[in-house]
């Protein structure tokens, strides 16, 4: 991810990594510990965040337009595809 991230930001993508299940200090610990390559923005969600934003399985991607409008999203597209389901939608996009 962190190879695509820079390549799309280039397009003026940002990429932010929710973490919806766990306290951010056991998230935090995860990012930034051995081994981790992921150089994403990351933020941490409550239950009233994930809820306003539709996910209802995790992981869900979901592509938000510049004008903060939610314009695709899938639960599924990790198993089915990968990431390279999700850069395949914001290509169409772009």
């Amino acid at each position: 991810m962190s190879t695509r991230e820079e390549e799309y930001a280039a397009k003026g993508v940002e990429i932010i990594a929710i973490n919806a299940l766990e306290d951010p200090a056991t998230g935090r610990k995860w990012i930034e510990g051995p081994g981790s390559d992921l150089d994403l923005h990351w933020a941490f969600a409550d239950d009233a965040v994930t809820e306003a934003l539709g996910v209802g399985a995790v992981p869900t991607q979901i592509l938000i337009d510049g004008e903060g409008k939610i314009v695709w999203t899938s639960s599924v597209s990790s198993i089915m595809g990968g990431a390279d389901a999700v850069f395949a939608e914001i290509d169409k996009l772009l």
